[in-house]
């Protein structure tokens, strides 16, 4: 993992403080499998396209959990009830359209 990305690895104060967001984006990812696997999509994607020195860089090591993301996704939507409705799947949903968006590009 990236330092300072899980909750609680690093003090709360200087300079190499964890980032709140990143704290609470990881801890709701353990407790929800499929934002998780959305935050490791998304990691790797912009990890590959900030050290790409290609326009477009290889994607080949996101796209297994780009698949995952979308198979958990339909077994949510498909299933229905409260679970379709829930803002980390709402999170998901925006991840994945910004991210298809940017690699339009």
């Amino acid at each position: 993992m990236l330092p300072g990305l899980v909750p609680d690895e690093l003090p709360s104060r200087g300079i190499n403080r964890a980032n709140s967001t990143s704290k609470a984006l990881i801890s709701a990812g353990l407790e929800y499998p499929l934002l998780f696997d959305a935050l490791i999509f998304t990691g790797i994607w912009h990890r590959n396209a900030l050290y790409s020195s290609k326009a477009h860089p290889n994607y080949l090591q996101a796209l297994p959990h780009k698949l995952r993301v979308i198979q958990r996704l339909k077994e949510v939507i498909s299933n229905g009830g409260n679970e379709a409705s829930r803002d980390e799947v709402i999170f998901v949903i925006i991840g994945l359209a910004f991210n298809e968006s940017v690699h339009a590009i």
